[in-house]
C-alpha cells in the first residue's frame, strides 16, 4: 500500500516538473489562501466485463480520491458515510450512533461517471489467454475510459460533463501479463500496460477536475474583539506569524451594476485601525491594537509592512 502512495506522488511530481500548463498541486503559500472546495467522488458505474474480481468503479474512485488528495486543492467528503438522495442530489451522512439522526455533510460538489472501456484490444483469448507473439504487426491496444459528471450541489446543475481516456501501445510479448495475480491499484499493477493506462486516464480526469471546480478566495477578518485584542479567523493554518501587522478595514460592501444588479466588485473604506499579531494558534490569531478604532467582527483585515505607515485609501476587489 505504501508503494502505492509512493508511486502516485513520483508521477505527480513528474507532472509538476515537465510542465502541462498551470500545475495541479498546492504549495504551502497558495493553499493558505484560499478556502478548498468540498468534494465527493461516488464510485463509478461500471459497464465493462473485467475477468479478474477487480471491483473497477470503487477502485478508479478511490485512485481518484488519492490523486486529488495529493494535489492539497481539496478537501475530500468520506463517501463511505454517504447516504445519497438522487432525486434531490442532496447528501447526508449517519454518526456512528445509527440511533442519531443523519445530518448533512454539504459538499460543494459531487463527482460521479461510470467505465465505458477497460481492456485490451487482439487478445483473442481474453485477458489471461497467451496472446499469440507471432501476429507479426499486430500491436496490443490496452484502453481505459471514463465519463465524468461533476455537479455543483448549490446550484444544482451539472458544470462539467467529459470523457477521460488513457491508452498504451505495447506488442504482443510485451501484454503477456498475470493480471489475475495482482491486486488493483497496486505497485505491480501500475507497472503493467493497464496499469500505465489507467495512470493516463487518472491524470487527464485530475487536470479536468481541477479547472473545473474553482476555490475561493480565503479572506482573513476579525472573528471577535475580547479585552482590547483583535482576534482574526485565521492561524497557523494560514501561514500567521507572531509580530506581524495588520491593518482593519471596514466588512466589503458590494458594487452592483445598475443593469443587471449582478455584484461585479467588492469595495471595503479606509482603515479603522491597526493590529500587531501576539499570539497564534492552528485556527486563530490575537493581535494587540497599536492603532486605536472602532473594530467589531466581519472586518476585513489586510497584512501591512511594519514599517509602513497606515494607508487611508479605499480597497477595491473583484
Amino acid at each position: 500500500m505504501e508503494n502505492r502512495w509512493q508511486l502516485i506522488q513520483i508521477v505527480l511530481l513528474a507532472v509538476l516538473v515537465n510542465g502541462c500548463g498551470r500545475s495541479v498541486h498546492y504549495t504551502s503559500e497558495q493553499e493558505a489562501k484560499v478556502i478548498k472546495p468540498k468534494v465527493a467522488v461516488m464510485p463509478l458505474e461500471n459497464r465493462c466485463r473485467v475477468p479478474v474480481s477487480w471491483q473497477i468503479g470503487d477502485g478508479l474512485a478511490e485512485e481518484l480520491v488519492e490523486r486529488m488528495r495529493v494535489t492539497r486543492r481539496f478537501n475530500i467528503v468520506n463517501r463511505s458515510n454517504f447516504i445519497a438522495n438522487t432525486p434531490s442530489r442532496s447528501y447526508f451522512t449517519r454518526p456512528a450512533s445509527s440511533t442519531q439522526p443523519a445530518f448533512s455533510m454539504d459538499p460543494d460538489y459531487v463527482i460521479t461517471g461510470r467505465v465505458t472501456d477497460f481492456g485490451i484490444s487482439n487478445a483473442p483469448q481474453g485477458w489471461f489467454g497467451k496472446i499469440d507473439e507471432s501476429l507479426f504487426g499486430k500491436d496490443t491496444d490496452h484502453v481505459v475510459s471514463v465519463h465524468f459528471q461533476i455537479t455543483d450541489k448549490a446550484q444544482d446543475r451539472i458544470i462539467a460533463s467529459f470523457t477521460s481516456y488513457g491508452k498504451v501501445t505495447t506488442s504482443p510479448k510485451k501484454a503477456n501479463v498475470p493480471y489475475e495475480t495482482m491486486a488493483f491499484g497496486g505497485f505491480n499493477f501500475y507497472e503493467t500496460p493497464m496499469g500505465q493506462a489507467t495512470d493516463k486516464m487518472l491524470e487527464e480526469a485530475l487536470r479536468q477536475i481541477t479547472e473545473a471546480i474553482q476555490e475561493k478566495p480565503f479572506r482573513i477578518t476579525v472573528a471577535s474583539v475580547i479585552n482590547k485584542q483583535v482576534v482574526l479567523n485565521a492561524g497557523k493554518d494560514r501561514l500567521i506569524r507572531i509580530g506581524e501587522e495588520f491593518i482593519i478595514r471596514p466588512e466589503p460592501k458590494a458594487i452592483t451594476d445598475p443593469d443587471s444588479g449582478a455584484v461585479i466588485g467588492r469595495y471595503s473604506g479606509e482603515p479603522v485601525g491597526r493590529i500587531r499579531i501576539v499570539q497564534v494558534t492552528q485556527k486563530y490569531a490575537i493581535g494587540d491594537i497599536i492603532q486605536f478604532g472602532e473594530f467589531k467582527a466581519g472586518q476585513l483585515a489586510e497584512k501591512i509592512a511594519p514599517n509602513m505607515p497606515t494607508p487611508k485609501d479605499t480597497a477595491f476587489t473583484e
